[in-house]
């Protein structure tokens, strides 16, 4: 029980969930040309509100600049990056929800999720612990 509690407590008060394009937003035009990965419906649900139903957190989106306005970052001092074009499921969520700083989820070489801070001025994989 508290191990719930902890990380209900952590995500509450420390976490914010950015989804990201990665590297398979052209190959999935023409549903990307008008919105993020993130918001492509699949089956009842986009991708968002599936990782929003499974983190208990609102989620905002980094996308290309001319979709930034109706799709706005909003950037904390601790950020969980999570790649858009990957659905949520229990043990995925359990290690993201685990993720210290400069700690990354990859997979064949493609970044699943990624903790970074507001301050960090660029991002280096070289520098993350990859699990």
């Amino acid at each position: 029980m508290k191990g719930i509690f902890y990380i209900f407590i952590k995500l509450i008060f420390f976490m914010n969930f950015i989804l990201f394009d990665g590297p398979y937003r052209n190959a999935l035009r023409p549903f990307t040309h008008t919105r993020p990965i993130a918001d492509i419906r699949v089956g009842i649900l986009t991708v968002r509100e599936k990782w929003e139903t499974y983190l208990g957190s609102t989620t905002t989106t980094v996308t290309e600049q001319y979709l930034s306005e109706k799709f706005p970052m909003v950037e904390s001092l601790e950020n969980v990056m999570i790649n858009g074009a990957y659905l949520p499921n229990r043990d995925l969520v359990e290690m993201v929800l685990n993720l210290g700083k400069n700690e990354a989820i990859f997979q064949d070489q493609v970044a699943v999720a990624y903790k970074v801070t507001k301050n960090q001025k660029s991002i280096n994989f070289k520098d993350f612990k990859i699990k």
